[in-house]
């Protein structure tokens, strides 16, 4: 098996398990804390997520392609280094500008239902997953994938141990609490990195290198962009429903998404191992390997999302509860949606290993004008199933327009991209079952041994 998907089935083994803690955790936080304070905690960590994906500027992934570049050497990870310790404070201060506007300025759209104290935890968190999304790229850099899996699973079991001292504890735990537990679970897997690239990575002091404007700064930039955009993309159903419907549908809407979005395991594993691949690789062979990757990506998606859509309402009803029954149908709705963001995380990681992480933007941009369009438009005469509705189109345009730029700037035309994504992976997959044969000892063979 080849070293890039032997990468890719390591980060999906890794992806199955922190789905499944997650989904252990989101089931258990679903039952005690029900529709209404579920809501809350959702909206208190999406908002720390998306603030923190902002005040990043892009510096995890520029991170990332650097030492991925120049192959981890010890110059790349001191240049990284000096970046960082210059980079990661004025983010935090972004961080707390923000939130600062959000509560005097944006509080009854924004973060409806959520308390002072809950405010200052998101916060917090945000703050947290900000550290833990620069460390995340230094190991992706590295393609220390081993490490990356590990803390990936360890921030997702720490959640879980913690819900469950609560429930044996029978501390009626509130969604403040469960927030408090995702802090402290992120700063322990921050922690184990940070380790982890002090002991096998040193890196000494180093001057900043002198065009680290273009290769870290202007290259975040055009990152951050995408990431804050596809951020937005793919969660403005959720603030526009907290605005107009309140916590509680957040909560039951919630439970859909989550159940829909097991199918980005495969995608998520793919991209991790993408982009450090595309960029030590150069342009042209990383153009070639798109289609494979993407094709890979969207058969396993489809065939995972027939079986997801028969099982969903098993799902729902028996691991949720009845009190999110009125999950099924967005849930259902958002798994054609799920296949379209397959696309963009393949195209995005694939761009981004060319240098060119910008290309994505327009995509998820184009998405964007499309959700918040039809989100105003679907979600006040039929609430959440008008957002499921609404994501899944806006998702397939972003992946439409995504597939168009990528046959653009890889100078690839679309017959062709369309022929090897169909056919890459079949070949692909018959080539090594040939291999796996021919090491099989045969009737004859086995007699003579």
């Amino acid at each position: 098996m080849p070293a890039a998907a032997r990468k890719a089935l390591g980060v999906l083994n890794t992806q199955i398990a922190v789905y499944g803690t997650q989904a252990a955790t989101a089931i258990l936080a679903a039952r005690i804390l029900g529709p209404q304070q579920r809501g809350v905690m959702v909206v208190a960590v999406f908002v720390a997520v998306l603030i923190a994906s902002a005040a990043d500027f892009g510096l995890s992934d520029a991170v990332a392609y650097n030492i991925a570049r120049q192959h981890g050497d010890r110059n790349s990870m001191s240049e990284a280094r000096s970046v960082c310790v210059r980079w990661v404070p004025v983010s935090i201060a972004a961080i707390l500008l923000v939130y600062l506007a959000v509560q005097r300025f944006a509080h009854s759209i924004v973060i409806r239902d959520l308390g002072p104290e809950v405010v200052v935890a998101s916060c917090t968190l945000s703050v947290a997953f900000l550290i833990y999304r620069v460390a995340y790229g230094v190991l992706v850099g590295l393609q220390a994938f081993s490490m990356r899996n590990l803390i990936s699973v360890l921030a997702s079991a720490v959640l879980l141990a913690g819900i469950l001292v609560v429930i044996l504890l029978r501390l009626h735990p509130t969604a403040l609490q469960l927030v408090l537990i995702q802090l402290f679970a992120t700063i322990v897997a921050v922690a184990v990195a940070m380790q982890f690239v002090l002991w096998k990575h040193p890196a000494g002091r180093a001057p900043l290198p002198p065009d680290w404007r273009k290769t870290y700064l202007a290259y975040g930039a055009k990152g951050a962009t995408t990431v804050f955009v596809q951020h937005m993309n793919y969660r403005l159903d959720t603030m526009i429903v907290n605005a107009i419907m309140g916590g509680a549908a957040v909560g039951v809407y919630s439970a859909g998404v989550s159940a829909a979005q097991v199918l980005l395991l495969i995608p998520a594993a793919v991209s991790v191992v993408q982009m450090p691949r595309v960029a030590s690789s150069g342009q042209a062979r990383g153009v070639e390997s798109a289609p494979l990757a993407l094709g890979a990506t969207l058969y396993l998606v489809a065939g995972a999302a027939v079986v997801l859509g028969i099982g969903m309402p098993f799902i729902v009803m028996v691991l949720y509860g009845k009190a999110y029954q009125g999950a099924i149908a967005p849930g259902l709705w958002l798994l054609p949606g799920m296949w379209s963001v397959a696309v963009l995380n393949v195209m995005g990681s694939t761009f981004s290993g060319l240098g060119r992480p910008g290309c994505n933007t327009v995509a998820v941009a184009c998405g964007l004008v499309a959700t918040a369009a039809l989100d105003f438009t679907l979600i006040p005469r039929y609430g959440i199933l008008g957002a499921a509705w609404a994501s899944t189109a806006a998702y397939s345009l972003a992946a439409i327009v995504s597939i168009a730029i990528f046959t653009r700037v890889g100078r690839m035309p679309f017959r062709k991209l369309l022929t090897g994504t169909l056919a890459e992976p079949p070949k692909w997959a018959l080539a090594r079952l040939t291999v796996l044969r021919s090491t099989i000892p045969h009737g004859n063979d086995r007699e003579r041994l």
